[in-house]
């Protein structure tokens, strides 16, 4: 799906910022080695294949561990993303894991 169109649609009929979304983490290869993920939002994101999801970065490490490397949730762990403006393309996930899946 055409990036443009994904962002119409969604801005077209959601207000993005000042809201919390929840959501799940489906992929974490950044392959630009940016350590971003992706994350399907529930009641934004449904129908969009994860190829044409957006990367989001985080706002914070996921692991109790303090070190310089970047920790990021697991994949299907559900998280919170924060959108800065209305824009589906610049959303932060900015707080801590808010579940992850048994074995993970």
């Amino acid at each position: 799906m055409n990036k443009a169109r994904i962002k119409d649609r969604i801005v077209n009929s959601k207000t993005l910022s000042n809201r919390i979304w929840i959501g799940t983490v489906v992929d974490t290869l950044d392959t630009d080695g940016n350590s971003r993920i992706k994350v399907e939002i529930e009641g934004l994101t449904e129908g969009i294949e994860k190829a044409d999801l957006p990367w989001y970065t985080t706002a914070q490490g996921f692991s109790p561990a303090s070190n310089s490397q970047t920790k990021l949730p697991p994949v299907n762990a559900r998280v919170k993303v924060n959108f800065p403006t209305d824009d589906i393309y610049n959303g932060i996930v900015e707080y801590s894991v808010v579940s992850v899946p048994p074995g993970l």
